[in-house]
Formats: C-alpha cells, sequence, structure tokens
C-alpha cells in the first residue's frame, strides 16, 4: 500500500512492519513461487487493497493511567504500549470507539490494566465494525469475574457512542494471563452478532468468534474456495468457525459437514 502520509506511531508501533511498500518481500516471493512451481500449482498471485481504513476488526491494548489511558499494541518484544489514536489501516469507526474508551476512563477514573502487579481493572477493546452498517461491536475486558465494578464505564461508553454502537459486551478476564479474552461474558447492549455477506449468505459473528480483520479480501478467499469446489460435491470443512467459508458453497454442494470445536 501506498501511504498518503508518514505514520504517527511509527516507531515504535509494530502493526504495520512493511507499511508503505507496494510488494512483496522479493526474496519471501521468489521462495513461494518456487514452492507453487515444485508443487505443479498455477503462478501465486498477489492481492492488494486500497489498504488505508481497510481493517474492520482489531484487538486493542488498555494500560497507562486512568487520567491518561493507552489504547494500541505493544512494542515488540514487550508489554510497553503504543497508543495509535491515529490509526490510518483501521476503519475509522475503530479509533472513534478508542476514543470514546479514553474518555470513559477518564471519567469514571477506573484504572488500566498494569501487567507486572495484576492490578487495575481495564484490559483491553475489542472492536468489530459491521460492513453494513458501520456501527461497531465492542468488547471491554476488565481483570475481573463479573461486570459490576465496570458498569459506570460501560454506560458511559455507550451514551457516548449512541447510534454508532452496533453492540456492547463485557468480558471478564481475572487471570494473571497473555490470553486476551477471559471466560465470563455479559451482553451489555444490542444485537448478539454481527452479520456479514460473505459469498452471497449471511454469516453472524459473535463477538467471542474468529473473524477476518480484512474484510475486501476475506471474500476474495471465499471466492477462491467456491470456485475450487466441484457442483454436487460433498464438502467438510474442518475449524468451521461460523461458517464464512463453507456456508457460501451451500447452493453447489450435494451435502455440507461443518466441524468446530468452540462453542462461540
Amino acid at each position: 500500500m501506498t501511504p498518503p502520509e508518514a505514520c504517527p506511531h511509527r516507531p515504535p508501533c509494530p502493526g504495520c512492519p512493511r507499511y508503505g511498500e507496494t510488494g512483496p518481500p522479493p526474496e519471501a516471493w521468489r521462495r513461494i513461487r518456487a514452492l507453487a512451481s515444485e508443487a505443479g500449482l498455477d503462478e501465486p498471485v498477489f492481492e492488494t487493497t486500497g489498504g488505508f481504513g481497510q481493517r474492520h476488526r482489531a484487538r486493542l491494548m488498555v494500560r497507562g493511567r486512568a487520567r491518561s489511558p493507552k489504547i494500541g499494541l505493544f512494542q515488540a518484544g514487550s508489554h510497553r504500549i503504543v497508543d495509535v489514536p491515529r490509526c490510518g489501516v483501521h476503519h475509522p469507526a475503530i479509533n472513534v470507539a478508542a476514543d470514546a474508551l479514553r474518555r470513559a476512563i477518564r471519567a469514571t477514573g477506573l484504572p488500566p490494566y498494569a501487567d507486572r502487579p495484576h492490578a487495575g481493572l481495564v484490559r483491553s477493546l475489542q472492536a468489530v465494525v459491521e460492513r453494513s452498517s458501520e456501527r461497531v461491536q465492542l468488547v471491554v475486558t476488565t481483570r475481573d469475574a463479573s461486570a459490576e465494578a465496570a458498569r459506570p464505564l460501560l454506560e458511559g461508553l455507550r451514551s457516548d457512542l449512541g447510534e454508532r454502537l452496533h453492540s456492547l459486551w463485557w468480558n471478564g478476564n481475572p487471570e494473571r494471563t497473555n490470553v486476551i479474552l477471559g471466560p465470563h461474558w455479559e451482553r451489555i447492549a444490542g444485537p448478539a452478532c454481527v452479520r456479514e455477506e460473505i459469498g452471497g449468505v449471511g454469516v453472524h459473528f459473535p463477538p467471542g468468534a474468529f473473524g477476518q480483520s480484512h474484510r475486501v479480501l476475506s471474500e476474495r478467499i471465499s471466492d477462491w474456495v467456491r470456485a475450487a469446489v466441484p457442483e454436487g460435491a460433498r464438502a467438510l470443512e474442518l475449524h468451521a468457525g461460523c461458517g464464512a467459508l463453507g456456508l457460501g458453497c451451500l447452493a453447489q454442494v450435494e451435502r455440507l459437514a461443518m466441524n468446530e470445536l468452540s462453542p462461540a
């Protein structure tokens, strides 16, 4: 992608190590082409898009202090946070939601999480933008097993975003762990799932489910999968998730079986 301007967060933000580069790394691309050739596969295609504002899904860490919260990514190899309020790769709704959380933290005085002492409350923010409505599904994770302590913050966030909010969820992760989402959930407001049209069918994503961050490229993957499945085939999709690949094949297969371990 060609950047319109220098990123204000680089360095030290590690999120886009190839920011501004317009093609694949030459040596890596040479190896990929050689591997495809050795396997008798078609010449690989390097897919590109406009790049900016295309990231519809992000998980951002929350650190700092209640008076000056930071929401962003960890620096490489550390738990030092990089605040990214002007990330150009994010869909604008994600930056708006992160700003609203900063305001809610300052207004309520609820402290961000601190890794070393395992203290503080607000650990992370997950934001997913529903493409059709451009509203954002939010998950606020706290270091608690119940949502009670976070309710003032959640209500402030809900009020601030208003109609821009698709849904708001609390997630509890009380353990000392690098796992982002914990086992405790409560829906605070809004629908249960984000709905996306993929492969001509509606796919529903609850907040704990995996989804591709870049919707345009994920649709291209779905198109490629459908083209590779013969008419009348019997298909099995492993690690199916919410069905983002398999459901688009329903109209052309005799039978579709989907396997997924996670209930989310």
